[in-house]
Protein backbone atom coordinates (compact mmCIF):
# COMPACT_ATOMS: atom_id res chain seq x y z
CA UNK A 1 0.00 0.00 0.00
CA UNK A 2 2.75 2.15 0.89
CA UNK A 3 3.86 2.12 -2.96
CA UNK A 4 0.95 2.66 -4.41
CA UNK A 5 1.06 5.71 -1.99
CA UNK A 6 4.50 7.43 -2.79
CA UNK A 7 3.63 6.72 -6.58
CA UNK A 8 0.47 8.72 -6.40
CA UNK A 9 2.64 10.78 -4.76
CA UNK A 10 4.09 12.15 -8.30
CA UNK A 11 2.38 14.64 -10.44
CA UNK A 12 0.36 13.13 -12.75
CA UNK A 13 2.15 15.63 -15.45
CA UNK A 14 5.90 14.45 -14.04
CA UNK A 15 4.78 10.53 -14.37
CA UNK A 16 3.61 10.91 -17.88
CA UNK A 17 6.54 12.53 -19.19
CA UNK A 18 8.92 10.08 -17.53
CA UNK A 19 6.55 6.98 -18.53
CA UNK A 20 9.25 4.85 -19.20
CA UNK A 21 10.66 4.76 -16.31
CA UNK A 22 7.22 5.13 -14.49
CA UNK A 23 5.29 2.43 -16.19
CA UNK A 24 8.21 0.02 -15.19
CA UNK A 25 7.95 0.77 -12.00
CA UNK A 26 4.07 0.29 -12.05
CA UNK A 27 4.50 -3.55 -13.87
CA UNK A 28 6.86 -4.44 -11.47
CA UNK A 29 3.83 -3.17 -8.98
CA UNK A 30 1.19 -5.24 -10.95
CA UNK A 31 3.25 -8.53 -11.49
CA UNK A 32 3.56 -8.55 -7.38
CA UNK A 33 -0.07 -7.77 -7.27
CA UNK A 34 -1.27 -10.56 -9.66
CA UNK A 35 0.78 -12.43 -7.40
CA UNK A 36 -0.05 -12.25 -4.34
CA UNK A 37 -1.56 -8.93 -3.80
CA UNK A 38 -4.77 -9.96 -4.54
CA UNK A 39 -5.42 -12.20 -1.73
CA UNK A 40 -5.14 -9.10 0.37
CA UNK A 41 -7.55 -6.58 -1.28
CA UNK A 42 -10.45 -6.53 0.86
CA UNK A 43 -13.84 -4.33 0.44
CA UNK A 44 -12.31 -2.08 3.16
CA UNK A 45 -8.87 -0.90 1.59
CA UNK A 46 -10.72 -1.47 -2.28
CA UNK A 47 -11.19 2.06 -2.53
CA UNK A 48 -7.02 2.45 -2.67
CA UNK A 49 -7.02 0.14 -5.49
CA UNK A 50 -9.41 1.40 -7.55
CA UNK A 51 -8.20 5.01 -6.71
CA UNK A 52 -4.61 4.31 -8.15
CA UNK A 53 -6.47 2.71 -11.20
CA UNK A 54 -7.97 6.13 -11.84
CA UNK A 55 -4.63 7.67 -11.47
CA UNK A 56 -2.51 5.24 -13.34
CA UNK A 57 -5.34 5.78 -16.37
CA UNK A 58 -4.83 9.72 -15.93
CA UNK A 59 -1.54 9.38 -16.40
CA UNK A 60 -1.46 7.12 -19.55
CA UNK A 61 -4.19 9.34 -21.42
CA UNK A 62 -1.84 12.15 -20.79
CA UNK A 63 0.91 9.93 -21.74
CA UNK A 64 -1.07 9.25 -25.35
CA UNK A 65 -0.47 5.26 -23.90
CA UNK A 66 -2.81 2.38 -23.73
CA UNK A 67 -3.77 1.95 -19.76
CA UNK A 68 -5.31 -1.15 -19.91
CA UNK A 69 -2.43 -3.21 -19.20
CA UNK A 70 -1.04 -0.69 -16.47
CA UNK A 71 -4.27 -0.92 -14.83
CA UNK A 72 -4.57 -4.48 -15.01
CA UNK A 73 -5.81 -6.16 -11.90
CA UNK A 74 -5.69 -2.80 -10.06
CA UNK A 75 -9.32 -1.99 -10.99
CA UNK A 76 -10.85 -5.50 -9.66
CA UNK A 77 -12.78 -5.23 -6.66
CA UNK A 78 -13.18 -7.89 -4.01
CA UNK A 79 -16.31 -9.53 -4.55
CA UNK A 80 -15.11 -9.73 -8.86
CA UNK A 81 -11.46 -11.60 -7.34
CA UNK A 82 -13.38 -13.57 -5.11
CA UNK A 83 -16.32 -14.64 -7.99
CA UNK A 84 -13.33 -15.37 -9.99
CA UNK A 85 -11.33 -17.96 -8.07
CA UNK A 86 -14.92 -18.97 -6.53
CA UNK A 87 -15.67 -20.06 -10.70
CA UNK A 88 -12.45 -22.17 -10.97
CA UNK A 89 -11.77 -25.83 -9.98
CA UNK A 90 -8.70 -26.35 -7.86
CA UNK A 91 -5.50 -27.30 -9.99
CA UNK A 92 -4.95 -30.77 -9.61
Amino acid sequence: MQAIADLQAVALEQAAADWDAFSAVVNCLRDSHQINGIFCLTPQNQPIFLEFAGYLKTVAQLASRDYARLCDGFDLTAAEIAAKFAAKPPAL
